[in-house]
């Protein structure tokens, strides 16, 4: 360790009187001595370059970080403190490598770093070779279109159900989302239906075009079953009675969650998604029905917030209406007034609504 020992002597030098060009230098040096022999160090040494490399961070110019950031992210043992805090560096070119590659860095890391960084922090996020639930649903809420074809793209990505209800909401205005959706090997069969439902025919030729093989006969027969579900519910009123029992006897405590809603809503099941929110909010089917048929969106706003309901289920349960899609700017406009709409006076009109008997019009 002669190597070592020098550079320890000359580090607190570096650091209070050297120039950056020197402490650049020093950095690469304990670097390099480090990547030499990296798999053959103890815990212990590990985090003595831990504590050497911090001390220079902060007095480092970030074309040097960067550098450091890249040799260090494929590295499986690099020292901890140092990923985390170029993994939280708001620099792109010094965050970028250990946010992509890092096996340093743990879930709550990147579901912090997620949270409040931006876009390219995300990406950078959404390209890692392990990505749990958590850290996909902050990826699918917070990114942009581009952040989102990436990680369904990411084979290595597991998803929650809300997060898939969100993703295929996206996908309705986007053909390469959709495509990257339908070429994942894990995508579960209620989710692959709600992508060929709601796609045009121009966008399901491209997405039968983008399947692999052994999937185009599930597609056949996804379609075929679109096709007979629209030729026989054509004019036929609902009855919901069978939906609310089957429900009651799936679901534990007789009543469905937000992640159930979002998957019926996903895969645009109308029938069970007016039937499991009339469980949820205690309002009968059928003034569910109307709420959910309404010429404007704010009765299902108001429904999901009284429930206490997240953002992407209201946005799932919105575009799940039998009816002409919610533009992109209508969407916008309705996120505003769900953030905007205050639980209480939500909680309020739901209590009217419950009062009314069935078949009630408002």
């Amino acid at each position: 360790m002669t190597a070592h020992t020098s550079l320890i002597v000359d580090l607190d030098d570096a650091v209070r009187r050297g120039s950056p060009e020197r402490r650049a230098d020093t950095l690469r040096r304990i670097t390099d001595l480090f990547l030499g022999a990296a798999d053959r160090f103890s815990i212990d040494q590990i985090a003595l370059f831990d504590d050497v490399i911090g001390r220079l961070i902060d007095r480092i110019e970030t074309r040097a970080l960067a550098e450091l950031s890249r040799r260090l992210g494929p590295v499986a043992n690099a020292p901890e403190r140092v990923v985390r805090r170029l993994a939280h560096n708001d620099a792109i070119a010094v965050a970028g490598p250990v946010l992509a590659q890092s096996a340093r860095l743990g879930e709550a890391d990147l579901v912090e770093i997620a949270a409040s960084k931006s876009q390219a922090h995300l990406l950078a996020i959404a390209r890692r070779q392990a990505l749990g639930e958590s850290v996909t649903e902050v990826l699918v809420r917070r990114g942009n279109p581009y952040v989102k074809r990436n990680v369904a793209a990411n084979p290595a990505a597991s998803f929650s159900a809300a997060s898939y209800g969100e993703l295929i909401a996206s996908a309705r205005g986007d053909g390469t989302l959709a495509e990257r959706m339908v070429r994942r090997a894990d995508i579960p069969p209620l989710q692959f239906r709600a992508l060929l439902a709601q796609a045009t025919e121009e966008v399901r030729a491209r997405l039968i075009a983008a399947a692999p093989p052994e999937r185009h006969a599930d597609i056949g027969d996804v379609l075929d079953t679109v096709a007979r579900e629209i030729v026989d519910g054509a004019g036929k009123p609902r009855d919901y009675a069978a939906a609310i029992r089957q429900l009651m006897l799936e679901c534990p405590n007789g009543r469905p969650s937000e992640a159930d809603l979002a998957q019926f809503a996903a895969a645009r099941d109308f029938e069970r998604t007016v039937a499991a929110l009339s469980l949820v909010a205690e309002v009968p089917a059928e003034l569910v029905e109307q709420l959910m048929t309404a010429a404007r969106l704010e009765p299902v706003l108001i429904l999901c917030k009284a429930v206490r309901f997240k953002w992407p289920t209201a946005r799932a349960l919105v575009q799940s209406r039998p009816m002409p899609r919610a533009s992109a700017q209508a969407l916008t406009e309705a996120c505003d007034d769900f953030n905007r709409l205050s639980r209480a006076s939500a909680r309020e009109m739901l209590r009217y609504w419950q009062r009314q008997p069935s078949g009630a019009s408002r």
